[in-house]
């Protein structure tokens, strides 16, 4: 196993990457879930990486979109970043409060190197407050390109930029 630096990690977050495989139009339900996918690449087509994407069928703020990179050297993918919507505790030695909110987890090298869960940690986020905004908040933040083309329900207009100017 390769040993990882946190600047190692954050720059396989931010790269950016291009969709090899597009997510179903329709997701496939599961044991309760609705689940879908996608995989991406680096734009120089070295890197590869798939996406998770998972919600809760009678609780849609339960859900979960995760960035899985899969190295050269192993069979095995590291799991760099996961942006989740409120589920409860699932495990209470990892900061139990922050599962019933909003909230976003990214790999940690010393977790990672150690062989614990890279993604032991997280932290509470109000970047977003649905899955829809998860989706594009995980997407921006992952450096996923066009990929308004797949999800173009979840983007809504953003209100930090000037108006087009027209006639009055």
């Amino acid at each position: 196993m390769s040993v990882y630096t946190q600047s190692q990690i954050d720059e396989l977050i931010s790269m950016p990457k291009v969709i090899a495989q597009p997510p179903k139009r329709v997701w496939d339900e599961e044991r309760g879930s609705f689940r879908n996918e996608m995989a991406l690449t680096s734009e120089d087509g070295t890197q590869s990486f798939t996406v998770f994407m998972r919600r809760n069928r009678d609780f849609p703020e339960n859900f979960s979109v995760g960035l899985c990179y899969w190295p050269r050297d192993s069979a095995r993918s590291i799991d760099l970043m996961r942006c989740n919507g409120p589920h409860g505790d699932i495990n209470r030695t990892r900061n139990p409060s922050n599962h019933f909110m909003y909230h976003i987890h990214r790999a940690d090298a010393e977790l990672l190197n150690a062989g614990l869960d890279p993604l032991g940690h997280s932290k509470v986020t109000t970047e977003y407050a649905s899955d829809r905004e998860g989706i594009v908040y995980f997407c921006r933040k992952t450096s996923v390109r066009d990929f308004e083309k797949y999800f173009p329900a979840n983007v809504q207009m953003d209100f930090t930029h000037e108006l087009p100017q027209g006639d009055a």
